[in-house]
């Protein structure tokens, strides 16, 4: 019965890998810091997403530890999941195959989530369709054009009637009107 953090940060992460591993440096890759170039000399890269640092090791990395998966994918955004395995895809890219001493992509994350499985079987466009079929059903983007109104109620009436009388303008779905509430009180 212990609280924890669910996320400790680069800095934290970087102290608990050079005590797992000592000997071995750990260097930070960040967008505010200049990126840190890696030799043929064992090094331990811990990089915030996106700054990934592509060209530091010769030949690609040894391995990747790809951390976080849950807070990366329990983000309060409709593109959330496939912005996850978007950048899972990029780390995992620069790790050197199997047959050039290449290790593992390790993702820490829940293995029944539908962007892990898309990374584990390197299926992207079999997620991608998967999340379009979702997203058709309950009529959200990409599939779907979301238009949203806000005016006076008899100018939001007069546009949607002139619109939807326009020929060759597509069938609409229409939800509301919606009253919204007006000044502080």
């Amino acid at each position: 019965r212990t609280l924890r953090a669910r996320r400790i940060g680069a800095e934290r992460t970087r102290e608990e890998l050079g005590r797992a591993f000592p000997g071995v440096p750990v260097v930070i890759a960040r967008p505010d810091r200049e990126l840190p170039t890696v030799g043929e000399r064992a090094v331990i890269v811990v990089a915030t997403p996106g700054v990934e640092p592509s060209a530091s090791a010769a030949g690609g990395y040894a391995a990747a530890v790809l951390l976080d998966g849950d807070l990366m994918l329990a983000r309060a955004d409709l593109r959330a999941d496939e912005q996850a395995l978007g950048r899972w895809a990029a780390a995992a890219a620069l790790v050197r195959p199997a047959g050039a001493s290449g290790t593992v992509v390790l993702v820490v994350s829940d293995p029944a989530v539908g962007a892990v499985q898309a990374l584990v079987r390197q299926d992207p466009l079999g997620f991608a369709q998967r999340l379009l079929a979702e997203r058709d059903e309950v009529h959200l983007p990409p599939a779907w054009t979301l238009v949203t109104l806000d005016g006076e109620r008899s100018a939001v009436a007069s546009l949607l009637d002139a619109a939807t009388a326009e020929e060759g303008w597509p069938a609409a779905d229409r939800l509301g009107p919606i009253l919204l509430e007006t000044g502080a009180g």
